[in-house]
């Protein structure tokens, strides 16, 4: 399928579990990027993480509605350009 193909070149089936894994080997004081800009009142790099994944998504007839969310969420608190 095309989505199968997608996921594929994208990092494969097991990216899930890779992510997963990483995240579980983080220090437990670490924080996500989004935070740290949040916390420090800066603009954050949400458009590039997920509203890419959106526009994408887009494009090819993808739904992404997670993304979507969380783009929508967080550029609601993100300082304006």
């Amino acid at each position: 399928s095309s989505r199968a193909r997608t996921r594929r070149k994208q990092g494969g089936a097991d990216m899930p579990a890779r992510v997963l894994e990483n995240y579980h080997q983080a220090p437990p004081d670490g924080m996500n990027s989004l935070h740290v800009d949040f916390r420090a009142g800066r603009r954050t790099e949400i458009d590039a993480r997920n509203g890419v994944i959106v526009r994408l998504g887009k494009k090819h007839g993808v739904p992404t509605p997670y993304n979507e969310m969380a783009l929508h969420l967080v550029s609601l608190r993100s300082p304006s350009k």
